[in-house]
């Protein structure tokens, strides 16, 4: 494969490629797929969690811990991490119940 061929496929690879968008202490999902039987693969659940996460190892490996059992861990691909939506919804109800105090107060 000649130079240039490589840079056109690392560009085009490249193209797509984007920053973890995780934090460490942030609270995840784990994608875990499973088949249980006699039930049926859409009604199972595919998504497990929350997690927390411990640290980012590189771009693409997170160590993670359960929130209710933290004693174990896992280093996992990030590609089946989801960010938890709880996390997002508790700050912004943390920042509105503090704007309305300040006006109650004022």
């Amino acid at each position: 494969m000649d130079k240039k061929a490589a840079k056109r496929m690392k560009a085009h690879c490249d193209r797509n490629a984007t920053l973890s968008p995780f934090l460490e202490g942030g609270l995840v999902y784990l994608y875990y797929p499973r088949r249980v039987t006699g039930i049926s693969a859409k009604l199972t659940t595919r998504w497990e969690g929350p997690y927390k996460v411990v640290n980012l190892i590189n771009d693409c490996s997170a160590r993670k811990e359960r929130v209710d059992n933290p004693s174990k861990k896992l280093i996992v691909h990030i590609d089946r991490l989801a960010r938890c939506p709880a996390e997002e919804a508790n700050v912004n109800k943390q920042d509105d119940m503090r704007n309305a105090w300040l006006l109650f107060v004022q």
